[in-house]
């Protein structure tokens, strides 16, 4: 078992229910939880803003909601401007934090829905 399907099966005790029965809810309480705040992260999607590009770096202060068409909602700052990002936009840079597994790990099942 690799580390992605250990998380998600971490994610899925701690919801008690089968990985089928996963919802955004149960990751965002999950990921408020378990992730480190604040971290940097990179996009790594064109994103809905006209200021966010691919490869832009920012910092991930919170995460503030989940909706089921869109998943995990995160506020992140650059420079002095604050945006709102889906999760599955971004990667955590530091790719040996626990972030990065977490983030990882998310976008998998998400990607997967």
């Amino acid at each position: 078992m690799d580390k992605i399907d250990e998380i998600i099966e971490d994610v899925c005790k701690e919801a008690n229910c089968e990985i089928d029965d996963l919802s955004c809810n149960d990751w965002l309480i999950y990921l408020e939880k378990n992730l480190e705040f604040p971290f940097d992260a990179e996009m790594n999607f064109y994103s809905y803003s006209e200021y966010l590009k691919n490869g832009d770096i920012v910092s991930v202060k919170n995460l503030d909601d989940c909706y089921d068409m869109y998943g995990i909602i995160a506020t992140v700052k650059q420079s002095r401007r604050k945006f709102h990002v889906t999760v599955d936009e971004m990667t955590a840079v530091d790719k040996k934090s626990r972030n990065y597994a977490l983030i990882e790990a998310y976008q998998t099942w998400f990607d997967n829905l």
